[in-house]
């Protein structure tokens, strides 16, 4: 006599699926939660009984809401000339002052504070994951970079002549 297979100790571990061969859910482009509906040719696959359900039973009127919040790309791109700006304004600050003291290793503290101004803060910033910080830090490298061509490096501390 053989005994049944026993389910989980714990009921609120998950259990893995039967079979390993399986379809598991689709993933969005993100890798987080399932899309509804799920896509692929054919439409959403169909189980034993039915459309897919959740613990809940079918969905009460369409699709759920998404699982993870919907990136808006008009506050990025804002937040994006937002950070243009903001360096060029923060580049005139520290200019003046460099140009103040009017000295070589003045010049080269400038240049590099501009750079960890716009390239670290913009890296932390891109880091925090949200559209406007995303925004923030790639605008405050884009306006390192621009002003860089602009003014021929005067105004970011590449070119070499403002240190003789």
């Amino acid at each position: 006599m053989t005994t049944p297979p026993q389910g989980p100790q714990n009921p609120q571990e998950p259990q893995e699926p039967q079979d390993p061969r399986e379809p598991q859910a689709p993933r969005d482009h993100h890798g987080w939660g399932t899309r509804w509906p799920p896509q692929g040719p054919g439409g959403p696959p169909q189980g034993p009984g039915g459309p897919p359900q959740g613990p809940g039973g079918p969905p009460p009127h369409g699709a759920p809401p998404p699982s993870h919040p919907v990136r808006s790309a008009g506050a990025t791109v804002g937040a994006a000339f937002g950070g243009v700006f903001g360096f060029m304004a923060i580049n005139l600050v520290i200019g003046l002052i460099a140009l103040r003291i009017a000295s070589g290793t003045a010049f080269a503290v400038a240049a590099v504070l501009l750079a960890l101004i716009a390239f670290g803060g913009g890296f932390l910033l891109i880091r925090t994951g949200r559209p406007a910080g995303n925004g923030l830090g790639i605008g405050l490298m884009i306006g390192w970079a621009l002003v860089s061509i602009i003014s021929a490096g005067f105004c970011t501390g590449l070119n070499p002549e403002m240190y003789r």
